[in-house]
């Protein structure tokens, strides 16, 4: 069982004195949360009230409290409940950040759309936010959290995703296979048609990459991706 939640937008005003103190800040989110739920308007009405039918939000916020799950909040004479979570496939939004509620902590789910956020991207949001949440918890101020996060961006973020670089060696393998090649030595900046492929090679390689259960659309790899292109769209 499910439910379907329509979005609800939260406007964050950023000033001098919630940027110094992070319980004020933490303090106008909630402020301002409450509000848009009191105020709430259907999402196809902001829409046509905008005149433009195109996605309003990049990044999209889910919060589950661990209270609400079905096996708290649903009772069936004479049957035992549980909960189950399940995922579809692809990114329903730019970005989504899924917070749920746990007996030992907090968990993030994250959903990207890899056609809009590069892998450098993504690196950086992904250990951004630990590190985030960690200042505020602390006490940090808001403004020295984000003075912190510019150092890192001259790091190799990318070592920090290890589900990335698995997938880069299975798309190696499939270059391998559908080129029938020695490609160990390729780099994530080659391209299929670098090695000589043509249109019939990336069909045989949209082929294997599904034999290693990665999907993604064939017209993305016939645009040219490198490897490292491929291995981040194809998940």
């Amino acid at each position: 069982m499910g439910l379907l939640l329509d979005r609800l937008p939260v406007r964050i005003k950023l000033d001098d004195n919630n940027m110094a103190d992070s319980s004020m800040l933490i303090k106008d989110i909630v402020s301002e949360v409450n509000l848009s739920v009191e105020n709430q308007i259907p999402y196809s009405e902001i829409l046509q009230l905008a005149k433009d039918r195109r996605s309003l939000f990049d990044v999209v916020v889910i919060y589950h409290w661990q209270s609400d799950a079905l096996e708290h909040s649903l009772k069936i004479p004479g049957a035992q409940v549980s909960s189950k979570r399940i995922r579809a496939r692809g990114a329903k939004f730019t970005l989504q950040l899924e917070f749920s509620e746990r007996d030992n902590g907090l968990h993030c789910g994250i959903e990207y759309n890899a056609s809009v956020l590069s892998p450098p991207q993504m690196a950086a949001i992904m250990s951004f936010i630990p590190t985030v949440f960690k200042s505020l918890i602390s006490g940090s101020a808001p403004a020295e959290i984000l003075s912190s996060l510019r150092p890192l961006k001259n790091d190799n973020l990318l070592a920090a995703m290890p589900s990335y670089n698995k997938r880069v060696n299975e798309v190696r393998k499939a270059f391998s296979e559908a080129l029938g090649i020695y490609t160990e030595d390729i780099t994530p900046m080659t391209t299929l048609y670098d090695l000589g492929g043509t249109s019939l090679t990336a069909l045989r390689l949209h082929y294997f990459l599904g034999e290693k259960g990665l999907r993604g659309d064939l017209r993305d790899i016939l645009r040219g991706p490198s490897l490292g292109e491929i291995a981040w769209m194809f998940q």
